[in-house]
């Protein structure tokens, strides 16, 4: 059930992302080396462009061009190789650095888990083409001081406690770690409490492993994955905005989980946590403008639901990666306060029908903590 968009260049960018996920012949046969300059414009804003320049690269869609565009048709080709190659060194950093972890921690007995990025990528038929940000991994509470201290007289770092948030921070061979306390933030207490309960048992009894040539890494188990995934998302849709990058990271763990989680389970977890009527919004938006093969098995999906995706992918367009296309001046000081409250202020309207308990939780406890960042307490 595909809806229409209001540009060309956002289609096409949809429609190489669809060959880039799925591999399947998409109606964008050719594109023209014009066409092709506008839509990786968009698609960095999105941090997408790997993922885009992956069906041209490898010819699934002919890049077409003229006898006076031929030589800004080999420096597109190139440029998008050089894209693809920065992506395998990054992932392959990225792998060395998680090894590492993993033996450090298993030496040591720490229970942890390693999510989004690299435990992400490895569920894209291509895990180098999703770009690579920073590292985030939970430890649990009877493990986290000790963890400090390992990190800290092993790798000689120092990790800096920002006690405003739900993790800190440190650098390590130029990649930034984020050592999570709390993996994700609910607005009302009793979801916040439910789900760090579950957080804590899954991490305790139930991991999952990722192997990195190798080394097991301990990783979410599908249900939390999607969940942490998802809730991760929506965040920032709710703050700033996001951007494609994370539209996609859904839309393959859901794919390649087809058939391996408990969807009543997964469900059942969505709603007793206010986020059920949201989720089959978002999934309703990756049926009809991203082509995800399963979407129904995930939700039922009416009218309301495309109708909400429709007004969902048109903020993610506007947004870009983390919001950064949003501020339309990117500006400092109070006037990106103020554009920043704007966006958050629409886009919590908007989700208001969707999740209404947390919305009014969520509001309140943003402006805390926005509070305690200006004021540094």
């Amino acid at each position: 059930m595909e809806k229409s968009l209001g540009f060309k260049e956002e289609k096409c960018l949809l429609s190489l992302l669809k060959s880039a996920l799925w591999g399947d012949v998409d109606p964008l046969e050719s594109i023209g080396v014009s066409e092709l300059c506008k839509t990786l414009a968009l698609a960095r804003e999105h941090t997408v462009e790997a993922l885009v320049a992956y069906p041209v690269v490898g010819g699934k869609v002919k890049l077409a061009c003229t006898p006076t565009s031929a030589a800004q048709r080999q420096e597109l080709v190139m440029g998008m190789l050089r894209v693809e190659q920065t992506r395998r060194v990054q992932y392959e950093r990225f792998k060395r650095i998680l090894r590492e972890l993993a033996a450090l921690f298993r030496t040591y007995g720490i229970g942890y888990v390693v999510f989004k990025g690299v435990a992400v990528a490895s569920h894209y038929q291509h895990p180098f083409l999703r770009a690579m940000g920073d590292i985030d991994f939970y430890v649990s509470p009877a493990d986290f001081e000790r963890s400090i201290d390992v990190l800290e007289r092993e790798w000689h770092v120092k990790i800096e406690r920002d006690e405003t948030d739900k993790h800190y921070s440190f650098y390590w061979h130029g990649v930034r770690f984020e050592l999570h306390h709390r993996i994700e933030t609910f607005g009302r207490k009793r979801a916040q409490q439910e789900f760090d309960g579950w957080i804590e048992d899954v991490v305790r009894c139930q991991p999952a492993t990722l192997d990195i040539d190798g080394e097991q890494l301990r990783v979410l188990p599908p249900v939390a994955d999607v969940v942490v995934v998802f809730k991760h998302m929506i965040n920032h849709l709710l703050v700033e905005g996001v951007g494609l990058r994370q539209v996609t990271d859904i839309a393959v763990l859901l794919a390649d989980y087809h058939g391996k989680i408990d969807v009543g389970e997964l469900r059942g977890r969505l709603r007793s946590l206010g986020y059920l009527g949201v989720f089959d919004a978002v999934v309703a938006m990756l049926d009809g403008y991203l082509g995800l093969p399963c979407a129904k098995v995930y939700s039922p999906l009416g009218k309301s639901d495309y109708r909400a995706a429709r007004r969902l992918l048109r903020f993610v367009f506007d947004s870009g990666n983390f919001g950064r296309r949003a501020h339309a001046h990117h500006s400092d000081g109070w006037k990106k306060s103020a554009e920043t409250a704007a966006i958050a202020f629409r886009h919590c309207l908007f989700a208001f029908g969707l999740m209404p308990g947390e919305i009014l939780a969520f509001v309140p406890r943003r402006i805390r903590i926005s509070i305690k960042k200006i004021f540094g307490r």
